[in-house]
């Protein structure tokens, strides 16, 4: 089931976030026996970037199932097999539904993203970088189906299941980078500017009635649905797509020595995710920690 399996997912990427939390922590504590290093060093330095996502809920309604919808619930709901197989796991006769019983307020869960990043240090102060970060994020609502045991008298038997859809997210970040004055003779703080292409792959548009798990992506073609025992075409064509926007980013860097540096910061972006009917420009937030190191290239 989608909870069983993300709530494993969840734990390695929290124990993978502790991991370079704790390994920053252990640079820092042990940094203040090295030697003042307050500008930065010119060349290319590369290093490990961590953060949580937080990606605007704009975008989570394209999994809400309604009928204007890429993917609709509908497609499930109203196919006569699947309601039959529905029906009869729950014991009843039929059930009803309608569009106002869908989620109005589908929201994505924050998830960790890890990453790369590259910057080349073109002076002492101003740095060009690049920087790629991967993440999955989930979106989830709940619904109502109305479920009719049968019965001559008999109450109203609602019942919530849940919808959702799963995603990944790719992130290239493409900026410069300013370092700015001291704060104390380790520590700077800096800002960064620049452009983000991003890449959106629909992985799963589902709903789930206990342990009944659907998908709501028509894969046979317009016009068709599924049939038992009937041979059929799947079409595995994707859903999503590229976007585009621009971001900032504010931290604090705390400088080791003149190769090893760790940076703590939040970037703000202001773009479009490719998802059909969602493609309005929209605020996402990014906090992380980066350590970055300067010597990789040396051997060159």
């Amino acid at each position: 089931m989608l909870i069983k399996k993300n709530d494993i997912l969840y734990k390695y990427k929290v124990q993978l976030l502790a991991f370079v939390l704790g390994l920053s922590f252990l640079i820092v504590s042990q940094g203040f026996a090295q030697e003042n290093n307050q500008t930065m060093q010119k060349g290319w330095m590369i290093g490990l970037h961590m953060g949580v996502y937080f990606a605007n809920n704009h975008s989570a309604e394209y999994y809400n199932g309604q009928e204007t919808n890429e993917n609709n619930i509908s497609f499930v709901l109203d196919n006569q097999y699947r309601k039959q197989e529905i029906v009869e796991y729950f014991n009843v006769q039929t059930y009803i539904w309608d569009e106002s019983d869908l989620p109005q307020n589908m929201k994505y869960e924050p998830d960790i993203n890890i990453g790369f990043l590259a910057r080349n240090n073109i002076t002492n102060d101003w740095g060009i970088f690049f920087n790629i970060n991967y993440t999955k994020l989930v979106a989830k609502g709940n619904f109502t189906l109305q479920f009719d045991p049968g019965q001559i008298i008999t109450e109203p038997d609602m019942r919530v299941f849940e919808i959702y859809g799963v995603e990944e997210r790719t992130n290239i970040d493409i900026g410069v980078h300013r370092q700015f004055n001291t704060l104390t003779p380790n520590l700077t703080y800096y800002g960064e500017i620049g452009i983000n292409v991003n890449n959106t792959k629909v992985e799963e548009s589902s709903v789930q009635l206990e342990d009944l798990n659907y998908s709501i992506v028509n894969r046979y073609g317009p016009g068709r649905n599924y049939v038992p025992g009937l041979a059929q075409t799947e079409y595995n064509f994707r859903l999503g797509g590229i976007g585009a926007g621009a971001f900032g980013s504010m931290g604090i860097k705390y400088l080791y020595n003149n190769k090893l540096t760790m940076n703590a910061g939040l970037t703000s972006y202001f773009k479009y995710i490719n998802l059909t009917g969602y493609k309005s420009f929209t605020v996402h937030w990014a906090p992380y920690v980066r350590v970055m190191y300067n010597g990789f290239f040396d051997f060159l």
